[in-house]
């Protein structure tokens, strides 16, 4: 049984994966396929910050929209594109993918999908999760490149607005923030289980 997933994940398999809001949100940007991508044909970068910032109709999709997904706020507004998350949403959100016990995050696939082999492949006979790095565009490392794509984003937002843009995704932060705890809290246990197993066997 093979399970092969894209290395950059769109942003509706966030569930599974979820992103920096800062590169989601520029991902979305780029995204022919998104909703009103129209707006982003006809804005730069820092004017579809600006749109959001505004609260045009469709901005949800770069406010929050990671927790919205993961909670009852979908489901509170009869359009998903008029959905507001809270903190109580957030709440709900970590509560989920705490009790799944490993998330993987999209800008350390590579670890993540490491783990869930680890993890899934003893109690799923031939299971086998391949790391398929369709939309890597350089050799630097996950977390390299990671850092440096954050920082280009930041020059190019300019300081006021990224700090706006920061605030109007607070709730996404928090939540991307859990996502790596969980991470790395299920790396240290799998680790454990793996010195214990070591020492009973010698």
């Amino acid at each position: 049984m093979t399970y092969t997933l894209p290395e950059r994940m769109h942003p509706s398999a966030m569930d599974l994966y979820p992103a920096h809001p800062r590169l989601v949100h520029y991902h979305i940007f780029k995204d022919a396929g998104q909703p009103f991508h129209d707006v982003a044909l006809r804005y730069d970068w820092k004017d579809y910050l600006q749109w959001m910032l505004d609260e045009q109709p469709g901005s949800v999709v770069i406010r929050d929209y990671q927790v919205i997904h993961l909670s009852d706020a979908s489901w509170r507004s009869e359009h998903i594109l008029d959905a507001r998350a809270d903190p109580a949403d957030l709440d709900q959100a970590c509560t989920l993918l705490t009790r799944w016990g490993m998330v993987g995050i999209v800008e350390q696939y590579v670890r993540s999908a490491a783990l869930y082999q680890q993890l899934y492949a003893p109690l799923i006979p031939g299971f086998r999760f391949n790391v398929h790095a369709s939309n890597r565009t350089s050799d630097r490392s996950e977390q390299e490149s990671f850092h440096q794509e954050l920082e280009q984003l930041c020059d190019a937002t300019g300081q006021e607005l990224h700090a706006a843009f920061c605030r109007a995704n607070a709730l996404d932060l928090a939540l991307y923030e859990h996502g790596c705890r969980i991470l790395q809290q299920a790396e240290q246990r799998l680790l454990s289980a793996e010195q214990a197993s070591n020492q009973t066997a010698s």
